[in-house]
């Protein structure tokens, strides 16, 4: 397995995720081939040159919005221009809302695996080691080969158990906002991207990512039918 991890820095924020960051790659660099660029602000032109190399996974910690991942404050350095970059990736994210637009559009366009948000990821500062086990977790999982239903099962197994470690220590608004985070994770293709279209979602459950592709799909099966009409 070759990763590439990317983790700017740039805000109060990025200063905790970048560390978590750094500590997976340590843990994954006993096993795999990891590249990391983490500790400052990136640029769109410098995350597009790293798929120049090959390699098959792709982490990202941390900012981002519904249809892109952040390399500075205002640079978007994957977005729905350059998704196609994601393709035959397994792509792990921590950043915020991706799942809702970006995950969806690259799992639509042939993305192994996209781990993401569809809410916005929250953490509270004294209880910080909590949300840092939930967040690596399954990044572990995915670079062991464990399959993406399978290790989201395994992630939001810990999440609970963490949950209940903190009731006990009565940090209740720490457990809560674990909670959200975890019903915030999205894990395509352990699962399939929501569609508010009710013919969509049937082509979903009969035929997976392709369905998706609803008109494509239809005219292939027309294609098919016609000689026996």
């Amino acid at each position: 397995m070759r990763i590439q991890v990317v983790a700017p820095e740039f805000d109060v924020v990025t200063s905790y995720s970048v560390r978590w960051a750094e500590e997976a790659i340590e843990k994954l660099r006993e096993k795999y081939v990891v590249r990391a660029m983490t500790g400052r602000p990136y640029t769109r032109q410098e995350v597009e040159r790293v798929f120049e190399r090959a390699f098959e996974m792709f982490v990202f910690y941390d900012h981002g919005n519904e249809d892109a991942l952040y390399g500075d404050e205002n640079e978007k350095v994957i977005d729905l221009d350059n998704v196609e970059l994601l393709r035959d990736k397994i792509v792990y994210t921590m950043a915020c809302l991706s799942a809702k637009k970006l995950g969806v559009e690259a799992w639509r366009r042939g993305c192994r695996v996209y781990w993401g948000y569809y809410e916005p990821f929250c953490f509270t500062l004294a209880e910080e080691h909590y949300f840092k086990r939930f967040a690596n977790y399954g990044l572990m999982l995915l670079a062991d080969g464990v399959p993406p239903a399978e290790a989201k099962r395994r992630t939001l197994q810990l999440g609970q158990q963490l949950i209940e470690e903190l009731q006990k220590r009565g940090r209740y608004i720490a457990a809560a906002v674990l909670k959200q985070d975890m019903e915030a994770l999205r894990c395509y293709n352990g699962e399939i991207p929501p569609s508010t279209c009710p013919f969509r979602r049937l082509a979903l459950l009969l035929f997976g990512r392709h369905g998706w592709h609803l008109r494509k799909l239809l005219r292939s099966l027309l294609r098919r039918l016609l000689p026996f009409l």
